[in-house]
């Protein structure tokens, strides 16, 4: 396709967008045309991605050759999509927080830069907040939410309709599952496992303080803990290394590293040997093979 001539050309039909430009690193800003639509980086046709005509781009975003993006998807400008990225059904990507005076935490609804990376997966009808970064190879399940100034490192996966709140930093390799929540000003290290309904919390208060960041902390998790289904992490509780929480237990005091901590409240019941089965190191620094993506583009 030839480069645009610097005009956005945008043609609508109620919710539906036909066309806008679309900018590669590498390269001038082109302009692709309606229907299942194809991305066009070059006259190299192995240089394009796949762009539903029901998708709704807001504002200036960058698509990533190879990546598709499937129907009712809503970008909002200063998203930036990698390479061989696959976005599903009625997500929504780079959305600016709305808050209310009921809310103690100040939001701004400023629109800041958000970014997706190579090789990554976002499922229906997930929500990726605006100035969000997620690393390669991340899964985003169907339903799941990540707030404003989260950061998920590579090959990480949030489950099915879990929660990952506002400044949580999440290392690589650690994998979230169905139904959790992490709440605000969390992090979590690398090779992290959390089962299913796992609840953390940030405020021992319960908002009867108001809201201050130095107060309101969410726990701290290090690399390679696994934590059982149904667990609860009360707030600035730190869990320790290569440690393992058991299912339903209720943490309300730190649990040193390479532990076994049970019940509830919790409380260690072993030690573990540091380097075992617990603690299994550089398991999530596995390179994406090539073939990994999605074949997308025309014939």
């Amino acid at each position: 396709m030839p480069p645009d001539d610097g005009k956005d050309a945008m043609k609508s039909c109620g919710e539906s967008l036909v066309s806008k430009r679309c900018s590669h690193a590498s390269g001038p800003i082109y302009k692709y045309a309606a229907s299942f639509r194809t991305v066009c980086m070059s006259s190299n046709r192995s240089l394009v991605a796949k762009v539903a005509s029901t998708v709704r781009i807001l504002g200036k975003t960058h698509i990533g050759r190879g990546s598709q993006i499937h129907d009712f998807v809503t970008i909002y400008p200063r998203v930036r999509i990698g390479l061989d990225t696959e976005v599903f059904e009625n997500a929504v990507l780079g959305r600016p927080p709305r808050g209310t005076r009921a809310l103690a935490r100040a939001v701004s609804p400023k629109i800041l830069p958000t970014s997706i990376g190579d090789f990554c997966v976002i499922s229906p009808h997930a929500t990726i907040f605006t100035d969000v970064r997620i690393g390669d190879g991340t899964l985003i399940g169907d339903g799941a939410s990540v707030r404003e100034r989260a950061r998920i490192g590579k090959d990480c996966i949030v489950g099915h309709c879990a929660a990952v709140s506002y400044n949580v930093r999440i290392g690589n390799g650690t994998k979230i599952m169905d139904g959790t929540y992490i709440s605000g000003n969390s992090t979590v290290g690398s090779g992290v496992f959390i089962g299913m309904l796992v609840s953390t919390s940030n405020d021992n208060h319960m908002g009867t303080e108001g809201y201050s960041e130095k107060v309101v902390q969410g726990p701290t998790i290090e690399d390679d803990v696994r934590i059982g289904q149904g667990s609860c992490i009360l707030p600035r509780i730190r869990v320790g290394q290569g440690s393992i929480i058991g299912a339903g237990a209720v943490v309300t005091k730190d649990v040193p590293p390479y532990s076994l901590a049970m019940g509830m409240p919790a409380r260690v019941v072993r030690s573990l040997k540091e380097g075992s089965k617990s603690a299994r190191k550089d398991r999530y620094s596995v390179p994406v093979p090539p073939n990994h993506a999605c074949k997308v583009g025309g014939p």
